[in-house]
Parts: structure tokens; sequence; C-alpha cells
């Protein structure tokens, strides 16, 4: 991304700048573009304190039931980096047991990878946000994937299809009202998230999933 004057720095002035796409000009400042990320830089804003996940918008909410026996991911798309040190989810009706949730990156294969960050065991017997201390340094522009693992069924706050990102796509046209939410694989639970995210997961669809959130520092 290049800013400089429009007088000095222009396409016929400077050929560097000819591939480039003047967005801004103010006075005699232009602020010249190429790639997609220099977008992303523009909009990208974190402030220090809330909380951020998943929804790439307000849309919706309601509740769903965590799946036991299962290791789940869903997409969270950052674009601009910065610190967390909290993760949390909101059980709306507790099940005698625990859960473990926690943060990784992405491989190429749009496909969780390695562990970034993960919770203490949290028990979901009882309603209320389950929130734990974790500490990690999300980059810029980078797919994240947030998880759980759990072995009851608790009712969570959810978000609906609106505010899920489509990284994932959709199962064709006449599944349009649903789309690839995440991934989904059988783990026994074990109060633990692998280092390494199990192979072999199979897309999950659905247009409801679990809000988990962390907090940007």
């Amino acid at each position: 991304m290049v800013d400089k004057t429009a007088s000095t720095f222009t396409p016929e002035a400077n050929p560097a700048l000819a591939n480039k796409i003047p967005i801004v000009k103010t006075s005699d400042t232009v602020l010249y573009i190429s790639t997609i990320q220099d977008i992303l830089k523009l909009i990208g804003y974190v402030r220090t304190g809330s909380w951020y996940g998943t929804p790439i918008n307000s849309i919706g909410g309601g509740q769903i039931n965590l799946t036991s026996g299962v290791l789940r991911a869903f997409p969270f798309i950052v674009t601009k980096g910065f610190g967390i040190d909290r993760i949390q989810i909101d059980v709306i009706t507790g099940a005698a047991g625990n859960c473990i949730f926690g943060i990784y990156d992405s491989n190429a294969a749009l496909y969780p990878n390695l562990k970034i960050a993960e919770s203490t065991v949290q028990s979901v017997s009882a309603a209320g946000l389950k929130t734990t201390t974790i500490s990690a340094t999300l980059n810029s522009i980078t797919l994240y994937w947030l998880v759980y693992s759990t072995d009851v069924t608790p009712t969570v706050r959810s978000i609906n299809i609106g505010a899920v990102p489509t990284v994932l796509g959709h199962d064709g046209i006449a599944g349009y009202i649903q789309q690839n939410v995440g991934w989904t694989v059988a783990k026994t639970y074990d109060g633990t998230l692998p280092s390494s995210f199990t192979p072999a997961g199979t897309l999950l669809i659905g247009n409801v999933i679990p809000l988990i959130l962390v907090r940007a520092t």
C-alpha cells in the first residue's frame, strides 16, 4: 500500500503504481492499493477489551446443544492482528459434565491445523458464562478455527447462518438456506484438545453454530 502525494506519486510519474488503484484522494494525497490484503488492512479495527469470534455481523442469536464425542471447529477470520487473553462460551441449560474449547490455525485446505491456545476444563453443569484465561497473538488477514470438545450436551448460546462467513461454501443450490459452517470429527472426550487437529474430518452443514468468543488485549 502506497500513501504519497499525487503530484509526485502517480502512475504517470511512477510506473510502479501503474497496476494499483487510487481509492482515496484528499487535497493532493492519493492512497493506492493493489491487493485484497491492502483492503482488509483498511477495515481491520480491533478494540481492546471487546470480544470477537465467528460472527461477521450481529444477525440472529439463539441456542444449540453441543455434541459429545466429537471435535468441532468453526471459522474465525482475523483482519487485523491482536492479542487475546480470555475465551468464553455461554451455557443456557447445563448438563452434568465438562467442556474444553480453544483456537487453531488453518492449513491451505481450509482445515484446522495446529492448536494456538486452549481453555482449562470447564464444568457445564450449571447455566452461565464459562470464561477462562488463555494467551495468544493472532495474525492479520488470517483464518483461525474456534473449537470445542465435550462429554455432555449442554445448551449454549448460538449464532445463525447469517452471521457465519461462507469460508467453506454451500452444498449446492438446493441447500442454499444452509451452508458448510465448520468441521466435525470423532474424538472421545479426555479433557484436552490435540496439538494438531484430528485429520479426516467431514464438513458440518447447518444453520446455527455455537458462539465461542475471545477477548482482545
